[in-house]
Parts: C-alpha cells; sequence; structure tokens
C-alpha cells in the first residue's frame, strides 16, 4: 500500500534534451507557418482592394448620373507642390463633400476617409480626362491610354483630355507592390494604363486597378 502511494505522488520531469527537442519542433512549426500566414495576409489586402475600388466605381457612377460629368482630378508635381506629391491624382474631395463616400476628419491631409491598403496613410488614386487641377491651379486633364485598350500594350497608345472621346472615363487603383508613393511609376507607365504595370496573380506584383470603358463597362485586369 505504501509502496503504490509512493507511485502515485511521483513527479514525472522533463530532461534538457526532451524540452529542447519540443522547442525545436514548435520553431521548425512557425518557420513553416509564417510565410504562410503573410501570403494570406497579402492575398487578403488584395481582395479587399478590388472590393473597395468597385465601391469607388459605383460611387464614381452615381455622381456622374447627377452631375452628368466625373469630379476633377487632382494632380502635383514635385516642384511646384512638393508636400503633396504622394497625394498625386488623390480621389476627388467632391465624393465625400456628396457623400458618395466617407468624409475624412476636418484636420485630416486626406481627401476621402478611405485609404489604400498598401498605401495606408493616402487614398486610392483617381485620374479621369477633362476638367482638373494641377498644384490647386485648374487646368485640363489628360490620361493616356494605349491603342486596342483594354488591353492594348505600352508601345502607342494617345492622350486624351476630351471625356466626350476618351475610350476611357476614369481609372482608379491602388499603387500596390510598387510601394508607398506610386507616382513615378504611374508616370513611367503612362497614367498608369500600361498593362505591364497592372497587378498578375502569377507575379503578386504591380497596380491594382479598375477603369470605366466607354462601350465596354468596368475593365478589371486578371
Amino acid at each position: 500500500m505504501q509502496a503504490d502511494e509512493r507511485q502515485t505522488g511521483a513527479i514525472i520531469a522533463f530532461t534538457l534534451v526532451e524540452l529542447l527537442v519540443v522547442v525545436a519542433i514548435i520553431g521548425l512549426l512557425i518557420s513553416i507557418l509564417l510565410p504562410s500566414l503573410a501570403r494570406a495576409k497579402f492575398i487578403a489586402k488584395v481582395v479587399k482592394t478590388k472590393a473597395e475600388l468597385a465601391g469607388i466605381a459605383t460611387a464614381l457612377t452615381i455622381y456622374h448620373h447627377e452631375h452628368n460629368a466625373y469630379p476633377p482630378s487632382r494632380t502635383y508635381c514635385a516642384y511646384g507642390c512638393p508636400e503633396k506629391v504622394k497625394d498625386w491624382a488623390e480621389l476627388p474631395i467632391e465624393l465625400a463633400r456628396g457623400g458618395y463616400l466617407p468624409a475624412a476628419p476636418p484636420d485630416s491631409h486626406l481627401t476621402v476617409q478611405m485609404t489604400d491598403p498598401f498605401n495606408p496613410d493616402r487614398t486610392y488614386k483617381y485620374l479621369a480626362p477633362g476638367r482638373g487641377f494641377h498644384n490647386r491651379v485648374g487646368t485640363i486633364t489628360g490620361i493616356w491610354v494605349p491603342d486596342g485598350f483594354p488591353p492594348g500594350d505600352c508601345t502607342n497608345g494617345k492622350t486624351y483630355t476630351d471625356p466626350k472621346t476618351s475610350p476611357v472615363k476614369f481609372v482608379i487603383w491602388s499603387v500596390g507592390t510598387f510601394g508607398d508613393i506610386g507616382y513615378w511609376q504611374a508616370l513611367q507607365y503612362h497614367h498608369p494604363l500600361c498593362p505591364s504595370a497592372w497587378y498578375s496573380s502569377k507575379t503578386e506584383k504591380g497596380l491594382i486597378l479598375r477603369a470605366r470603358t466607354a462601350d465596354k463597362g468596368d475593365f478589371v485586369p486578371e
């Protein structure tokens, strides 16, 4: 009876080697799972971006229905307005003033309270041919459209300033994997309808965009 009591009250302990093996296994599992979790988080951002771009396109459609025009584009250059270069092609504040999209707080630098998941401190980008502003001065905005769009290529194209003749009525996009500005990349890729700039699920790189065409509805690259 006494022997049984001694066995029941025995303390089972891990050796140092066993403990190290457990730690090593946990570390191995973490190293395997982390890349998968990081990729899942990235894909979730892509999905969210595409859904929000669709929502912005709907807001622009309603705005156009009520005003018979799309809101003006806003562009900036590094020399004339260096503090605003990151806001190049920001979403038009008219969408917030009219209640089409959420308004940003009064003390915010944002025009609309809807930020790009790949550029959290800035709005999505927007360009449309026609009236607009450059460095806060009224101007006419041009949008480069490749021949045969969509998709066309980067070899030949034309800059359209008249919304009545432009094959693209507006383009909205996320800077995607181009980083926190996407300004110079958009200039390099012709504002930004050059197919080589677009996000691809194969490479998982590029701009994520949505464009409204004159006769084919909304275009979203695969």
